[in-house]
């Protein structure tokens, strides 16, 4: 079975279909039957899911208005060696929740009681800071509400989810605005569960409530619920969550704050249900024209690479017109995908965090079977003419446009910053275009301004008079913009390690010189304010490797468990550390005046130039500390 697994990751990557010029050969398909889906699956998951370290899975392939494949693969729960079913174990598939959001925000509009274009404000009965522009129920939908990110509170432990706690959810947990609406795609949660109290209010009723009256009854999808905890009627068959299978340990239920954003609970065949209703036209959901606007009014901000539909994004591979989602909860990862023209559909939902090789679990899936199923005559992209040039504007340092950036976790934003670089091949390199082993894959310019690696992978940049203003891979759901200058980590990652270097040499040269003095019994050579600026050297070095020290337990502490995210537990943490700012401010200041000293009196030049050297280091960091955020004092992050 691993050896039928190992052959088929290696035909897969030989047989990726890739867009071009010149075409060398056509794949034939295989049938697409529910004998031959079976041996494949078979094939392909539990090899993948014993190299990922994933504890369990439910797969559904869906195939002209009937259920083809349903399977579970490994375990819902270890310690009581329960396998998944697909008809009885329910997943959490995340934020696959929003379609169903989206189609209630599109029933409301077929009732003429939502209008897409319309300002959200007319909606709802808070305000909503908006001073890059007027946010409408469209840009909700396609994720171009110019929102930051907001993580606080996302999942929360150990309490229950009660009528009115979406709206505090969203009256206290308002975003900042990072960009026009309309401009830029930047993914987020919040405008999600903004849409979802919109349903309430426009309905009248709670929005698990109308979920369940306008969407699981007909559908008769009986397994599925938005509410939590699950009733006790469904709690039994959840799948238990986990970091990894090789740890075992049940993870606890996640409540999720932006609740109609990622809340659902339901089995692979309640998913299924639908998915066949919308590939028969919406039926017993929306009308069949409410169903191609979908999936067919694209929000392309990069054009020619897939961009939003309404609620979905597009995933278009092979000529085949794809409408997608995914979900990752803290412990669940699941991905769902319609070929529209073929009326397929197949879904995926994994129950474990897994380990480094899970991320491309369920791109590889969708990889193969579309290139199984749906093979395109093999095409070697030709490098343009223009690749060189197109190529020397796009190399630089980006950043995500899904990001915090009003609060300290911008820290996050300059983490997720990456270097685009070009071989002597005119050939771009970047993190964005990964193979299967991880791998960076060379992009060749296959048109002006979009990239393609061999195995498929697009990326296409936005350009104004020349200059690349973002940047985009499939499914541009975000994108990413060139690094201003002041944050770069070009610059600010080896100045940051030389300052460290510094900080770490003046604050040890301390004791080190002490033990000197006394080992070969030489007299202390300072006095006066001499004495003083040279205590004041290492003191400044030790308060700034404190306040360093103290933001990077901080972050480590809360990326060691999502649950840390909760306001309730890191609140406190993060107002001691935002008015520990006064640390390096007092360091700068102390560094300052023992310079000023030792380079206006009779010190050597060594001396001299390591505490200019600690000045230099202690600017720096507060430097950083100020464009990263560490010095917003925003608790809503």
């Amino acid at each position: 079975m691993q050896l039928f697994a190992k052959c088929f990751c290696v035909i897969s990557l030989f047989l990726a279909g890739t867009q071009g010029v010149s075409a060398q050969r056509q794949v034939q398909p295989e049938p697409l039957t529910a004998e031959n889906v079976t041996a494949w699956l078979d094939g392909y998951l539990p090899y993948a899911l014993k190299t990922a370290d994933v504890a369990g899975a439910v797969v559904t392939v869906v195939k002209d208005g009937a259920v083809l494949v349903g399977k579970g693969y490994g375990y819902s729960d270890i310690e009581n060696r329960i396998p998944v079913d697909p008809n009885a174990t329910l997943f959490r598939p995340a934020s696959i929740s929003k379609l169903f959001l989206w189609t209630a925000v599109m029933q409301l509009v077929e009732q003429g009681k939502i209008d897409l274009d319309t300002d959200v404000q007319n909606y709802i009965d808070y305000q909503i800071a908006a001073p890059k522009g007027t946010i409408t129920v469209r840009h909700l939908m396609t994720h171009t509400a110019g929102f930051e990110e907001a993580l606080k509170d996302i999942f929360v432990e150990n309490r229950r989810f009660e009528e009115g706690d979406l709206r505090k959810y969203l009256v206290s947990h308002i975003p900042g605005q990072m960009f026009e609406p309309g401009t830029m795609p930047g993914y987020t949660n919040y405008a999600s569960a903004l849409a979802g109290y919109i349903v309430e209010r426009v309905s009248g009723k709670r929005f698990e409530t109308y979920i369940e009256d306008h969407i699981f009854t007909p559908l008769n999808m009986t397994r599925s619920s938005f509410r939590q905890p699950l009733p006790d009627t469904l709690a039994a068959g959840l799948s238990k969550g986990y970091r990894t299978a090789s740890d075992g340990k049940a993870k606890t239920f996640e409540i999720v704050m932006p609740m109609p954003a990622g809340a659902l609970s339901a089995t692979g065949s309640d998913v299924a249900k639908f998915m066949i209703a919308y590939l028969n036209g919406g039926a017993g959901l929306l009308r069949p024209e409410t169903t191609r606007e979908m999936h067919q009014s694209i929000d392309n901000q990069f054009p020619p690479i897939n961009g939003f539909a309404l609620g979905f994004y597009r995933s278009d591979r092979n000529g085949q017109r794809i409408v997608s989602h995914g979900g990752d909860t803290i412990w669940f990862h699941s991905d769902l995908n319609l070929f529209i023209d073929q009326n397929v559909g197949i879904f995926i939902s994994m129950n474990s965090m897994g380990g480094p090789k899970a991320g491309p679990v369920r791109q590889n899936l969708l990889t193969g079977f579309t290139d199984r199923y749906f093979p395109e005559r093999k095409r070697t992209p030709r490098v343009r003419s223009t690749a060189e040039e197109h190529g020397r504007a796009m190399v630089g340092v980006y950043e995500t446009t899904r990001a915090a950036s009003s609060s300290a976790f911008a820290i996050a934003r300059f983490g997720s910053q990456f270097k685009v670089s070009m071989n002597d091949k005119n050939e771009l390199l970047m993190p964005l275009a990964l193979d299967f082993a991880g791998n960076m894959e060379p992009l060749r310019e296959i048109e002006p301004w979009v990239w393609q690696s061999a195995s498929g992978r697009r990326v296409a940049a936005r350009v104004e008079n020349g200059v690349v203003k973002a940047i985009a891979t499939e499914p541009a759901v975000f994108a990413f913009t060139p690094v201003p200058w002041h944050r770069s980590s070009a610059w600010l990652n080896p100045t940051l390690g030389s300052a460290g270097v510094v900080l770490l040499f003046t604050f040890f040269a301390w004791p080190v010189r002490a033990y000197a003095r006394r080992r070969f019994e030489i007299g202390f050579p300072y006095e006066g304010k001499d004495e003083l600026a040279y205590r004041a050297a290492p003191i400044a070095s030790l308060l700034v490797l404190v306040y360093l020290g103290a933001w990077a337990w901080f972050i480590s502490w809360i990326a060691g468990n999502f649950y840390n995210f909760e306001g309730a537990r890191n609140e406190t943490r993060l107002l001691f550390l935002y008015l520990a700012a006064v640390l390096p401010v007092l360091a700068t200041v102390l560094a300052g005046w023992s310079a000023y000293v030792k380079l206006t009196r009779w010190h050597g030049w060594f001396t001299k130039l390591c505490a200019v050297l600690l000045v230099l280091s202690c600017l720096s960091v507060v430097w950083f500390a100020i464009v990263v955020g560490l010095f917003s004092f925003n608790l809503n992050f």
